[in-house]
C-alpha cells in the first residue's frame, strides 16, 4: 500500500504534461505572525502561587517561496519557524515544513504539515481566535491552570493526533462548493529522519470533505473527517483499535454567523479490554461589521475511561473582541472562564481577561 501510495503522488506531481524545467528559479519571502498578550487569570491556591498577571506571546517567521513550472504545475515550499514567546519545548524550532504541488487537479502536499481534515475542519466562530486556533488559549491551560491530572484525549475540534508528522495530502478543487482530501502518515515522528519503530500509530490514514456556499446570502460552510489507524495489531502500547470522527457546520448571514463542531475519538487497549473514548465539542456566535467583530463561544472537552479511572473534563466559556486597525495589526481582547476537573481532587477553576495585538506579515 505504501509503494502505491508514493507511486501515484509522484505520478501526479510530476507526470501532468511531463517534466519541465521552472522558468525562474524559487526565491524565498518572510511571512509570519507575533502576538502578545497581557492578562490576569485568578487560580486556586492549591495548585501553587501562580502569577496573576502575565505576559505571553507567540511568534513563528515563515519562509515562503514558489515557482511555476513550463508545464503549468505551481511548486511551492513553507518552512516555518518558531520565534519564542510560547512553550514550545522540542530541540528543533521548526514548526512546519512542507512542499506543495498545484495544478488542475488539486493541491499535493508532502511533508509536515497538518491532516487533510484538520486543514479543511470548520469551528465555531471566534472572533479574537482565542478560542482554539492560538497557542494563547483557555483550553490549553495557558491562563488558568490545567492540573496535570487532568487527562483529556484532545484540546482541539480537529483531527490531530499526529499533528505536524511527515505526510503526504491531497486536497481537490471545489466542485459545486464540494472538495475532498486525503492524508496518508506512516508514523507520528515529528520531523525525525530516523527510521520510526513501529511501537505506536502506524499508518494512519485520513480522509475529510468541506462545502462552501451561499444561498440568498446565507453562507454555509461544513465539514467533515475520518481518522484510522491500519496497523492496529502492531502498536507495543496495547492500543487494538484507534480511530476519531469530526464535523463542523457554520452559518452566516449579514455579519452574524453561527456555528460549532464536533470530533470523537475511541481508543480500545487491548492488553487491559478496556475502551478511553473521548469527545471535544464547540458552539459560538459572532457578529461582525467593518473592522470589528464580537464573539461568545463555548468549548467542551471530556476524556472517559481517563488515566486514573472515571471521566475528565474541561469546559470553557469565552466572550472575544476584535478590531483591525490596520493591516495585519489587529486588537484582541477576550474575558473567560475555565473548569478542569477529574473523578479525584485534581480540579481547577477560574476566571481570566487578557488582551494584546495581533501582528501578521
Amino acid at each position: 500500500m505504501k509503494t502505491i501510495l508514493f507511486a501515484s503522488t509522484a505520478l501526479v506531481a510530476l507526470g501532468v504534461g511531463g517534466i519541465a524545467h521552472a522558468a525562474d528559479p524559487i526565491a524565498l519571502t518572510l511571512g509570519g505572525y507575533t502576538r502578545y498578550y497581557v492578562g490576569y487569570a485568578d487560580n486556586d491556591d492549591s495548585l501553587g502561587d501562580y502569577q496573576d498577571f502575565d505576559v505571553k506571546g507567540a511568534n513563528e517567521v515563515y519562509f515562503l517561496g514558489s515557482t511555476t513550472l513550463d508545464n503549468g504545475l505551481k511548486v511551492g515550499v513553507d518552512i516555518q519557524l518558531e520565534a519564542g514567546g510560547n512553550t514550545d519545548t522540542r530541540n528543533n524550532n521548526i514548526d512546519e515544513a512542507y512542499i506543495t504541488v498545484d495544478g488542475a487537479f488539486g493541491r499535493v502536499i508532502v511533508g509536515a504539515e497538518n491532516n487533510a481534515a484538520y486543514l479543511m475542519h470548520v469551528t465555531a466562530p471566534d472572533a479574537a481566535g482565542t478560542l482554539e486556533a492560538s497557542e494563547i488559549n483557555l483550553m490549553g491551560g495557558t491562563w488558568v491552570v490545567r492540573p496535570g491530572g487532568v487527562d483529556s484525549l484532545q484540546r482541539e475540534s480537529g483531527i490531530d493526533v499526529e499533528s505536524d508528522a511527515e505526510k503526504i495530502t491531497y486536497i481537490s478543487p471545489a466542485f459545486g462548493g464540494l472538495s475532498v482530501g486525503f492524508s496518508y502518515v506512516p508514523s507520528l515522528g515529528d520531523h525525525d529522519q530516523r527510521p520510526n519503530l513501529e511501537d505506536d500509530l502506524t499508518d494512519l490514514v485520513v480522509v475529510a470533505a468541506a462545502y462552501k456556499a451561499s444561498f440568498g446570502g446565507v453562507g454555509i460552510e461544513a465539514s467533515a473527517g475520518y481518522l484510522t489507524a491500519l496497523e492496529e495489531n502492531e502498536i507495543a502500547s496495547g492500543t487494538s483499535d484507534y480511530d476519531e470522527v469530526s464535523t463542523g457546520l457554520q452559518l452566516s448571514y449579514a455579519g452574524v454567523t453561527v456555528g460549532g463542531s464536533y470530533v470523537n475519538i475511541n481508543e480500545n487497549t487491548a492488553a487491559t479490554n478496556s475502551s478511553r473514548d473521548g469527545r471535544v465539542l464547540t458552539a459560538g456566535v459572532q457578529y461582525a461589521t467593518g473592522p470589528a467583530a464580537v464573539s461568545f463561544a463555548y468549548m467542551d472537552s471530556k476524556a472517559e475511561g481517563a488515566a486514573g479511572g472515571g471521566d475528565d473534563q474541561g469546559q470553557i466559556y469565552q466572550a472575544s473582541g476584535k478590531y483591525n486597525l490596520g493591516p495585519g495589526v489587529a486588537a484582541v481582547a477576550t474575558v473567560g472562564h475555565a473548569d478542569f476537573e477529574d473523578e479525584g481532587a485534581d480540579a481547577n477553576d477560574g476566571w481570566t481577561a487578557f488582551g494584546g495585538l495581533q501582528l501578521s506579515f
